[in-house]
């Protein structure tokens, strides 16, 4: 009988690996009687001469041929779907053992997810030639032996850790979709999804949607589960603002089955607002003709209406969400719900805005836009002194900001939103070094390295740097590329140096030249600057007004500090005093305009009445400056322990009241501070627009 010469080899591998056990590792080896398939050996580590109980499976592969695909670090091991769904799960680690018949060498690797590389239909791993079976890999070895069934179901264990790297709403479909699978018994649908899982939390996200575009894995089911991962891809693509491909994988959700197919269609409409208008346009006309895609495809053609006069501006309510307001099916719509919101701060009706939004993050607690965009609403409603308790609306902001920036630094997403709301609840709090920290990477400030990246946030803290004099002021500055955003620097940078007037007039007129539709910011902030050097009328304000980007009340604060800067005081302080009371930026506009006119008494009165009528601590800070500035330094001292005594007191402006440093270069120099710095002292005029699109389109939840 004749005796195949691959049994030879075969065997010279097991007992090698035998060998170098029980020799180099001191271990026990035991051979498994299986051929072609499991596992070859078991091992057993031992310790101090006693066995411990803690095992590692072997799958020897002995020969030249299994060397013939080299890498850099060593050699390319492949196998099929089959094998990998074994050794992944087997109840004890596996590694894979390649075994050199004519050198005799031993190269081992790890048989796992986190080793092995799927290559759409099969997987590979690499063999590294420096791990070899002797001394030097005992250590190594020992780590990833363990006790059998130690930790759980290893399939578990996997499936969670691929997940918490995935965004909220994308983990939270795949982790349901592979629940109902597994429920229903098809091992085969739930592995799909755990391998999906897997290609979505290993590479770049635009390499990865594009992959699966391009063309499907052979394992992608082609039942009704396969339409499920096409959905859970579109959340992952949403979440991580890939819109158009996003889209794209709303379209093949539909192609495969999704139902009912008209909303999911909407959906592929709404993420096409920005990118492809026309292409939304067709898509959400055709979905607004069912029942089941009308309420999504209204209101993706009202945004379409308002992208056609710049972005901005209240709509009409369509009839559909008015229906879906009265019957509360609105309330289970997070698309509906975000477009309420964004309504309600259009008609600058900041208590209704918050009132959705909180609907919103109670329905879909995983939604990080929705968060970012409840601490937004808060913020700008303490910044507005529209707040019932300012003290708690900054609170609840800044926990918002603070937990969906963590959350989106998990999954690598874009948490510069966050990071930018962040800053301004800062500056709210007057903690204006906080805010820069925010935008500075380490070792002086707390950014990761998007966040530091992300202009429109540098931007934002280099014009606070610059006011400050803050040593960090111009790694700042060196981030801001933009044209409008370098002319916004240049005006703050020359304002700090006490340019002339004209100079800095002209200065801030080419910032509003240059600031387009989507630089509101930066007009509303050469607005202000330019009242304060008493240019009026301002170029442009008018078409903001009669679109209501900008109120009545913002338009007049700007006025009568115009007015003042002309030397118009008595009409100007007149135009500010009915402001004052209703309107924070009013009150915070009389009292930078009474302290320029050094009439210090009659400020810290205004003060004393904005901190009672807004509940704004920024304020009490304020009425310290001003005695400082005059020298009043008994009455200074008396206020200063009365706001040392608020346990709300952010405790960086604590120990700056204590230090008794309040005085800033531009505050020194010019007795006010910049109006290029955002913080409650500066006219509230400023819509928040971090270049952030309305992510009304991440909060839908399409399944509900």
């Amino acid at each position: 009988m004749r005796v195949d010469a691959s049994v030879h080899v075969e065997r010279a591998g097991v007992a090698a690996l035998a060998k170098a056990a029980h020799e180099r590792l001191g271990w026990l080896c035991r051979e498994q009687p299986v051929n072609d398939f499991g596992v070859d050996a078991i091992l057993e580590l031992v310790e101090n001469g006693h066995t411990a109980g803690r095992l590692l499976g072997a799958q020897i592969k002995s020969g030249t041929s299994w060397f013939n695909e080299p890498t850099r670090d060593g050699w390319t091991f492949r196998f099929n779907d089959e094998h990998a769904q074994y050794w992944f799960d087997y109840d004890i680690p596996v590694m894979i053992v390649l075994h050199d018949p004519i050198s005799g060498t031993l190269s081992w690797q790890s048989l796992s997810h986190d080793t092995a590389e799927s290559t759409g239909k099969d997987w590979k791993v690499t063999v590294p030639a420096e791990q070899q079976i002797d001394e030097i890999s005992v250590a190594a070895l020992t780590r990833l032996a363990r006790p059998a069934r130690e930790g759980g179901d290893p399939a578990e264990q996997r499936f969670a850790r691929w997940l918490d790297r995935l965004p909220g709403e994308a983990r939270d479909r795949l982790e349901r979709t592979r629940r109902r699978a597994l429920q229903d018994g098809d091992t085969v649908a739930a592995r799909a999804v755990e391998r999906l899982t897997d290609l979505l939390q290993g590479g770049p996200p635009a390499k990865a949607v594009s992959t699966l575009l391009a063309k499907a894995p052979a394992w992608w089911p082609a039942d009704a589960w396969g339409w499920q991962l096409w959905a859970s891809v579109a959340d992952y693509a949403n979440e991580h603002l890939l819109e158009p491909q996003a889209a794209a994988c709303f379209n093949r959700a539909v192609a495969a089955g999704a139902t009912p197919a008209p909303r999911w269609r909407a959906f592929a409409g709404l993420s096409l607002i920005h990118s492809d208008p026309a292409q939304a346009t067709e898509i959400l006309t055709e979905a607004a003709t069912s029942p089941d895609g009308r309420l999504l495809a209204d209101l993706g053609l009202a945004l379409l209406e308002r992208e056609k006069i710049g972005g901005r501006g209240p709509l009409a309510l369509p009839a559909s969400l008015a229906e879906a307001v009265e019957d509360g099916s609105v309330r289970s719509e997070g698309t509906a719900l975000r477009f309420l919101a964004d309504q309600a701060k259009d008609h600058h009706d900041l208590d209704e805005a918050v009132t959705w939004l909180e609907t919103l993050v109670s329905a879909f607690p995983r939604s990080d836009s929705g968060r970012i965009a409840l601490a937004r609403a808060l913020a700008r409603r303490a910044s507005q002194g529209t707040s019932p308790l300012h003290e708690g609306d900054l609170v609840r902001a800044r926990k918002l900001a603070d937990s969906a920036r963590a959350e989106q630094r998990r999954w690598g997403g874009p948490s510069e939103h966050p990071a930018y709301v962040l800053f301004h609840v800062h500056l709210l709090t007057g903690d204006r070094d906080a805010a820069i920290a925010v935008a500075l990477p380490e070792p002086h400030g707390q950014a990761n390295a998007r966040e530091a990246a992300a202009e429109q946030l540098a931007q934002a803290a280099a014009r606070v740097a610059l006011q400050l004099g803050h040593p960090q002021a111009d790694d700042l500055v060196d981030k801001v590329s933009s044209p409008v955003g370098v002319a916004v620097l240049n005006a703050v940078r020359a304002d700090a140096q006490a340019a002339e007037p004209s100079n800095l007039i002209s200065l801030w007129n080419h910032v509003v030249e240059l600031a387009d539709g989507d630089a509101l910011e930066e007009r509303m902030v050469a607005f202000r600057s330019l009242a304060e050097l008493g240019v009026w009328p301002l170029p442009g304000l008018e078409d903001l007004v009669a679109r209501k980007v900008v109120t009545d009340e913002e338009t007049s604060t700007l006025h009568a500090r115009a007015d003042i800067a002309q030397g118009h005081h008595q009409t100007g302080l007149m135009r500010l005093r009915q402001l004052a009371d209703r309107s924070l930026s009013g009150a915070a506009a009389l009292v930078q305009s009474l302290v320029e006119l050094e009439r210090h008494t009659e400020a810290v009165h205004a003060c004393d009445r904005a901190a009672a009528r807004f509940g704004d601590v920024e304020f009490l800070q304020r009425a310290l400056r001003i005695l400082q500035r005059a020298g009043r330094h008994d009455e200074w001292r008396h206020r200063a322990l009365l706001v040392l005594s608020r346990s709300s007191l952010p405790q960086a402006v604590r120990g700056r009241c204590a230090a008794n440093s309040w005085m800033t270069p531009s505050i020194a120099r010019t007795g006010r501070p910049s109006s290029s710095m955002l913080s409650p002292l500066s006219p509230k005029a400023t819509p928040w627009t971090c270049q952030e699109r309305p992510c009304w389109r991440r909060a839908h939840a399409p399944d509900r």
